[in-house]
Order: structure tokens, then sequence, then C-alpha cells
């Protein structure tokens, strides 16, 4: 039966989390198989748990249809992640810029500096343990592939004070 594996599958991301709450650092899980297994029921699954227990869960999925649009993986979650530290009472000026510079062709300096300032805003974020949730990353465009990966090394540097559990799904290469 699929519901033993996925129970076993759903203990092993809680754990996760909870490792993440307890260390007050990063963690990255990765989930990866072939279209079908169930890789998004999983995650599905993962975010209505950790929702119910109070957790902020903020999540994005790649579509096939935006790979040609620069960083659209991060559109809808920055949105998100900045609305939520605003609520929270945390200065949205230069964030709010970010969010919007994201849309645009960047030149070498201005990627630089957009990409710090979106890492900062993840940083900032990821102090309340929450979940972020990337799936279908094969659909990713390269602007947000890139941006990932540093987001992901800037959480993860020792003294970053930037927890929460980092989940990244995509559809196992055939």
């Amino acid at each position: 039966s699929n519901a033993e594996p996925m129970g076993r599958e759903l203990a092993f991301l809680q754990g996760e989390y909870d490792k993440a709450r307890a260390t007050g650092r990063a963690r990255v899980v990765v989930v990866q198989g072939p279209a079908g297994v169930g890789k998004s029921h999983l995650l599905g699954l993962f975010e209505k748990q950790l929702s119910v227990t109070g957790v902020s869960v903020l999540s994005t999925q790649a579509a096939p249809e935006s790979r040609g649009a620069s960083f659209s993986l991060f559109q809808p979650l920055l949105s998100a992640v900045l609305e939520q530290l605003s609520n929270e009472g945390a200065s949205g000026t230069a964030q709010a810029e970010v969010a919007l510079r994201l849309g645009q062709r960047l030149g070498v300096e201005q990627r630089a500096q957009t990409f710090d300032a979106v890492a900062d805003v993840f940083v900032k974020a990821a102090r309340g343990s929450p979940a972020f949730v990337f799936t279908d990353l094969e659909n990713a465009d390269s602007g947000s592939l890139e941006l990932l990966r540093y987001v992901l090394r800037v959480v993860a540097t020792p003294g970053a004070e930037a927890g929460g559990l980092w989940v990244l799904s995509f559809r196992q290469w055939e």
C-alpha cells in the first residue's frame, strides 16, 4: 500500500522540520522521483500537517509555461514573505524594491545587489522557523535556480541566524 511509505516520508519531513526548529539552523531536504510517484501529494500532506500546528508554510511551484520568465519561481513567494514580514513590523521599503526588480533584466552589479537583498529578506523570514517548499523545480527558469542556490548558500552559512526547513522537489531525470 502507498499509505505506509507516505507515513514514513511524512515522519521524516516532520523530523527534519523539528531539527531545524530546535537548532535554529536551516535544513534542506530534497524530494525527487519519477512523475506520478506522489511527490506533490506528500508535500501537500506535509504542508497541511505543519499548518495545523501553526507553522508558517511558504510554498511556490515552478510552472512549465513560466520557464521563459526571469525569477518566476520567486515572484509569488517573495510577495508572501514580504507580506508576512510587514505584518511582523519589519521594514519593507528596500524589500519592496527588490520584488519589483526581480521582473526586470538586471546588469551584473544590480543582479548582485538584488540577490543579496532577496537573501536578506529570506534570512529575516527564516528566523521564525517556517517551512519553505519549492515544487516542480525541473520547470524553473535558470534565473530562479541561480537565485535559489544563492539564497540556500546564505541561509545555510553558519551564524546566518536563519532557520526553517527548505524543501526542494523535482522530477527525477529519466
